[in-house]
């Protein structure tokens, strides 16, 4: 067995941002959220599926989605974005002004 490693933060300055709101989305795949074959293993790795078992690992494998606004003032054009992310998961981050 190989030990989890830790959590990994990254932060990403995005300098000369133009001032104002921005919307910050994120999309993840984790062992909670977005790993169809996660939720199966939770579920016990049945050999075959019925039809419940099947829908309930399709809701399983939509990615997990977070929302925040970020204001850019004028005298600090800069954008902050910081994630943190565990070993075998994914993050997107999309990126918009409001």
């Amino acid at each position: 067995d190989i030990p989890p490693r830790e959590t990994a933060t990254v932060r990403v300055p995005l300098d000369g941002v133009k001032p104002g709101k921005y919307r910050i989305k994120r999309y993840g795949i984790t062992r909670q959220g977005g790993s169809s074959y996660d939720a199966w293993v939770r579920m016990g790795a049945p050999d075959t599926l019925n039809q419940e078992e099947s829908a309930f690992l399709e809701a399983g494998s939509y990615p997990e989605y977070r929302t925040e606004c970020e204001e850019v003032r004028e005298e600090e054009p800069v954008l902050n974005i910081r994630a943190s992310v565990k070993p075998l998961e994914v993050m997107l981050i999309k990126i918009r002004k409001e």
